[in-house]
């Protein structure tokens, strides 16, 4: 069905301290899954990105914090 290309959606996910875990979103045909990871700071530590035109290959970003302030963030892939 062609009109399917055309859909956008857009779905976030919250846990039970009003973090953002889970963010899916269709748009233009490619659907894109984002998962984050938080530690007992409530600092993000991990994003894993999947998209479904690369074969759902995880991007994943680790989040490197000094104290509360973040310092650098590190890429690579699984």
């Amino acid at each position: 069905m062609e009109y399917a290309r055309w859909l956008n959606r857009l779905s976030n996910t919250y846990d039970g301290l009003n973090r953002l875990t889970k963010v899916e979103k269709v748009e233009a045909g490619t659907r894109t899954v984002a998962e984050y990871v938080y530690n007992g700071d409530d600092l993000r530590t991990k994003k894993t990105v999947r998209k479904s035109d690369n074969v759902y290959a995880a991007e994943v970003t680790y989040f490197l914090y000094d104290r509360q302030h973040e310092q650098t963030d590190c890429k690579g892939g699984t």
